[in-house]
């Protein structure tokens, strides 16, 4: 029975079949340069079929994060996207985008759900 895989953001298992859920966390991390790269290695351990669920937020461009919750020093960039950007990122990648939704539209960090499936 295939489960679901956790990995880092570029480096995943080889093929298994599992179903991949990428949280908002990870995903904001990654450059744009990359998302193409990060959603190829989702393509290559889903099966035919398999199911994506992707979360991020949503905004335009990215900020250096200096500071962590509870005033911890970091040093991060956070990357916003548009849902039809990352749409467009998951079609280019081969997944057919099933459903789209905002989450969170009166809060101060919108969020987007995106799920999608990976093609033949």
């Amino acid at each position: 029975m295939a489960g679901v895989i956790t990995a880092s953001r570029v480096s995943t298992p080889t093929t298994c079949g599992a179903s991949v859920r990428s949280k908002s966390s990870t995903l904001i991390h990654v450059p744009d340069e990359a998302v193409p790269t990060v959603f190829g290695h989702f393509r290559r351990v889903l099966r035919p079929g398999g199911p994506l669920l992707l979360g991020f937020h949503v905004g335009d461009g990215s900020r250096l994060k200096t500071q962590g919750y509870g005033g911890h020093p970091m040093n991060v960039h956070v990357h916003r996207r548009q849902p039809d950007r990352a749409a467009a990122w998951l079609r280019d990648a081969g997944f057919t985008v099933e459903a789209q939704m905002l989450i969170d539209p009166d809060e101060s960090v919108l969020g987007a759900v995106l799920f999608a499936r990976r093609q033949s």
